[in-house]
C-alpha cells in the first residue's frame, strides 16, 4: 500500500486530524500516513512534498466537519471557491488520480451536495462517506481501517484473553483427568448400613420420649384452665355484689345530673336568643350605614364620570380638529410635492425611487402604470441610469427596466413606495433573473435596495 494522506483544514478540524493521525500511525506504521505538520522537513517546499505524496498514496481521507464548506477568507470569500485553496487542490490532485477519497464526516456534518462544490471537485459528492463520531471515536476508526482494507484479521480480544488450557487438544486434558478404574469389595457397603441403624435406633428412642412428655404437657394445661375458671366465677360475684350496692347511690346522681343538664339547656337557649337579637339588630344597622355609603358614593363617581366623560370629548373633538389640519397640511405638501415632482419629470430628473419615478412617469405619458412596459420605459430608464454613480449605471438600468412587469404581476402599485418586504423580494428575483452570482450578486442587490 502507497499510504494514507489526511486532507484537513487547520482552523476547523486540526484536532480531529492529530487524533486520527496518532490512531493510524500506531496501527500503520508512521511511514504509511501522511499529515502536513508532522511529514514536512524544515527548508521544504510544502507544495512539493504536497505534490510527491499525493502522487504515492492510495487512500486520501477528507475530514469534514460542520464549517468546511462556509469556511472563509480574511476578504470574506468563500475558501473553496479560490482555485488556489490547498485543501480543494489536494482533493482536485487525488480525483484525477482516481485513488481511493474517503469524505469522514466530524461534528454531526452533512455531505455536502453536487451543486455546493467547485466544478474541478464535484466527484467528491459521490464518494461514499464515513461518519466519525467523538463518542465512538476508537471503534469508528477500527470500523474505518477494516472498510478500508488496510489490516489483516488480528485476534478478537476473546480469543487473546482465552486460557491455554482451553486450547490444548482434548486427548491431552482426558489424559490428565483422574479417572477410577475398576471394580469395588463387598467391604464397601458394611460400615454405611451399620451407621443407617444406629441412626434409625436414636429417632425411635426420641420420638417416645416426645410422646410421654407431650402427653404430661396437656395435663397440666388443662388444669391451669379449670383452676382459671373457678377464679373468674368468683370475681364475676364479687363484681354483681359490687354493682348492686353502686346501683342505689348511681341512681340518686343520675337523677341531679338530668337536673343540672336541663337547667343549663335552659340558660344556653336563652342567652342564643338574646345573641340573635342583637346580632340581627346589628347587621339591619350595618346594612343602613353601608348603603347610604354606596349611594354617596355612587353619586360621587356619576359626577367624576360625568367631568371626565366632558373632557374627552372635548380632546376628541382638538384631536379631530387637530388631525383634520395635519392632514390637510399633507394633502398641501403632497400636492406641493407631487408638482414638483412632475416639473422635474418633465424635464427628465430621477426622483430617486424608481417606484415613484416610473408612476410619476406613467402620469406624464398618459398611461396607466399597468401598461407600462419594458419598451415604454426604456428611454427614461436609460436617461436616469447616467444620473446614478457611474458604477451603478448598469445595474440601475436592469432593476429599472425588470420593475413595471413585475409590480404588475405582484401587486404593488407604481407612484408609491414599495413596502421593503415588496422590495427585498423583488431585487432578489432580479439578481436572479440575471444570474448573478458572488461579488456582481452583492453590487446589483445593493444597488436596487438603494433605489426602492
Amino acid at each position: 500500500m502507497g499510504g494514507i494522506f489526511i486532507n484537513y483544514r487547520r482552523d476547523e478540524t486540526a484536532g480531529e486530524a492529530r487524533a486520527l493521525f496518532s490512531e493510524l500511525s500506531a496501527k500503520l506504521g508512521a511511514d504509511s500516513v501522511f499529515m502536513d505538520v508532522d511529514n514536512i522537513a524544515p527548508g521544504r517546499d510544502f507544495r512539493q512534498v504536497l505534490q510527491e505524496r499525493l502522487a504515492s498514496v492510495d487512500v486520501m481521507l477528507t475530514l469534514i466537519g460542520k464549517d468546511w464548506m462556509r469556511a472563509t477568507d480574511a476578504a470574506g470569500r468563500r475558501r473553496l471557491d479560490d482555485t488556489n485553496d490547498f485543501v480543494r487542490r489536494e482533493i482536485r490532485a487525488a480525483l484525477e488520480r482516481n485513488i481511493s477519497v474517503t469524505p469522514v464526516l466530524l461534528q454531526g456534518a452533512q455531505m455536502p451536495a453536487e451543486s455546493d462544490l467547485p466544478e474541478d471537485i464535484r466527484d467528491l459528492a459521490y464518494r461514499n462517506a464515513f461518519e466519525l463520531s467523538h463518542t465512538r471515536w476508537s471503534s469508528d476508526i477500527q470500523e474505518l481501517v477494516k472498510r478500508l482494507g488496510l489490516l489483516k484479521r488480528e485476534p478478537t480480544d476473546a480469543e487473546r484473553s482465552q486460557p491455554a488450557s482451553l486450547l490444548e487438544p482434548a486427548a491431552a486434558r482426558a489424559a490428565s483427568s483422574p479417572v477410577a478404574v475398576g471394580g469395588t469389595s463387598h467391604r464397601g457397603w458394611v460400615g454405611p448400613l451399620a451407621i443407617g441403624m444406629s441412626v434409625l435406633v436414636v429417632a425411635i428412642g426420641g420420638f417416645l420420649y416426645y410422646q410421654h412428655a407431650e402427653e404430661e404437657r396437656v395435663k397440666l394445661l388443662l388444669a391451669q384452665a379449670e383452676a382459671d375458671k373457678r377464679q373468674a366465677q368468683t370475681e364475676a360475684q364479687l363484681a354483681a355484689a359490687k354493682a348492686e350496692a353502686a346501683s342505689a347511690a348511681g341512681a340518686q346522681a343520675q337523677r341531679e345530673r338530668e337536673r343540672l343538664e336541663r337547667e343549663a339547656k335552659e340558660l344556653a337557649a336563652e342567652q342564643a336568643a338574646k345573641d340573635r337579637a342583637l346580632a340581627e339588630q346589628l347587621a339591619k344597622q350595618r346594612a343602613a350605614e353601608q348603603a347610604a355609603k354606596e349611594r354617596a358614593a355612587a353619586e360621587q363617581l356619576a359626577k367624576q364620570r360625568a367631568v371626565e366623560q366632558a373632557a374627552k370629548e372635548q380632546i376628541a373633538q382638538d384631536k379631530a380638529a387637530s388631525d383634520q389640519a395635519v392632514r390637510e397640511q399633507r394633502a398641501r405638501l403632497a400636492d406641493q410635492e407631487r408638482d414638483r415632482r412632475m416639473a422635474e419629470m418633465r424635464q427628465g430628473k430621477f426622483s430617486g425611487s424608481l417606484t415613484v419615478s416610473l408612476g410619476d412617469y406613467a402620469t406624464i405619458q398618459s398611461i396607466a402604470p399597468a401598461e407600462l412596459t419594458v419598451k415604454t420605459v426604456m428611454g427614461a430608464c436609460d436617461k436616469w441610469s447616467q444620473q446614478v454613480l457611474p458604477n451603478e449605471s448598469r445595474n440601475f438600468r436592469a432593476v429599472c427596466l425588470g420593475l413595471p412587469q413585475y409590480a404588475n404581476q405582484n401587486g404593488f402599485h407604481l407612484g408609491t413606495r414599495a413596502t421593503p418586504q415588496q422590495w427585498m423580494a423583488y431585487c432578489v428575483e432580479r439578481a436572479n433573473a440575471i444570474n448573478a452570482a458572488g461579488d456582481d450578486r452583492n453590487t446589483m442587490m445593493g444597488v436596487c435596495l438603494k433605489y426602492r
